[in-house]
C-alpha cells in the first residue's frame, strides 16, 4: 500500500520539515519478534520521513494485519516549532473501524496498488 498526504496547521497551511513517524503490524498481524510471548520487540515495520516544502509525505508498506484490534497504523508527527500529534489510524474496510471515533484510512486499488490519502492536521 502507498499512503500519501500533507501535514497541515489548523488553518490548513502546510508544515514543511515535520517528522512523520509510522509503525504497524506486518501482514500477519505481528508487531515484531516475541509476539505473543510477553517479550515483544517493536517493530518489524517502522519508518520516519520528513515533509517537503509543501508539507507532503509519502510511504510504502504492507496492509497491516489484524492484531487484537482493527488493523491500524500508529503515527507520531512533530513540527519544527514543537507542535505535534500522536494518533492511530484504522483501516476503513474492517467492520470495527471508526467505532472509537478516530481517523480511518480508506484504501482503494489504483494502478495495481492499494493507495490512500491521509492529511494530518496539527492543533
Amino acid at each position: 500500500m502507498v499512503v500519501a498526504g500533507r501535514v497541515l496547521t489548523s488553518s490548513c497551511a502546510p508544515v514543511p520539515g515535520a517528522a512523520v513517524r509510522v509503525w504497524q503490524t506486518n501482514g500477519d498481524g505481528d508487531y515484531g519478534p516475541g509476539q505473543g510471548t510477553g517479550q515483544i520487540q517493536c517493530c518489524y515495520l517502522p519508518g520516519t520521513m520528513t515533509t517537503d516544502a509543501h508539507g507532503r509525505y509519502e510511504f510504502e508498506s504492507v496492509r497491516p494485519g489484524n492484531y487484537s484490534t482493527t488493523p491500524h497504523l500508529h503515527l507520531v508527527i512533530r513540527a519544527p516549532d514543537g507542535r505535534g500529534l500522536e494518533t492511530e489510524v484504522e483501516v476503513a474496510d474492517d467492520p470495527r473501524a471508526g467505532a472509537n471515533g478516530g481517523p480511518v484510512l480508506h484504501l482503494a486499488e489504483r494502478g495495481g496498488r492499494l493507495r490512500a490519502s491521509l492529511d494530518l492536521v496539527l492543533g
